[in-house]
């Protein structure tokens, strides 16, 4: 179960929360919030959130005072902006991990063309005995290399 799956739960168990329940619709949230809290994972991430609801079914009994309603409510908002923070996070790392596969690969692939295609244009000028356009192809070709050498941080 992922963070984001226990809070739709609980906040189903939250929405379905109203003064006017019947012991048999109190009975059955009182389930599905041991339920939830039974199937969180026993994990770090899940600590804060299993003590709490813990602690919340621990005061379930016959009628539910508005107070534990209010708690559970404030546990449920506290919860969803960890998720909305966690899908934050989530998704700069996943533009992160898009950078690394197609951005960099990307430009080392047109500077490889654009470095061969100015090792070419060299070769010509230098077989044509056309110095200027040796230097310049030179300078060129060196400037290519240096900045694929620093975007890949090379040496």
């Amino acid at each position: 179960m992922t963070l984001q799956e226990a809070h739709a739960r609980l906040s189903a168990i939250t929405a379905a929360i109203h003064p006017g329940l019947s012991s048999g619709e109190v009975l059955r949230l009182q389930n599905d919030l041991l339920e939830l809290v039974e199937d969180l994972p026993a994990t770090v991430e899940f600590d804060a959130t299993s003590e709490a609801l813990g602690a919340i079914a621990g005061q379930l009994n016959g009628l539910l005072p508005l107070a534990v309603f209010d708690e559970l409510r404030s546990r449920t908002a506290i919860l969803g902006a960890a998720v909305s923070i966690l899908d934050k996070v989530s998704n700069e790392a996943a533009a992160d991990a898009r950078t690394l596969r197609f951005e960099q690969p990307q430009f080392v692939a047109a500077g490889l063309r654009n470095g061969l295609a100015l090792a070419q244009q060299l070769r010509q000028a230098a077989k044509l005995g056309d110095l200027d356009a040796v230097t310049q192809n030179s300078e060129a070709l060196l400037a290519v290399l240096t900045a694929l050498r620093d975007k890949v941080k090379i040496g």
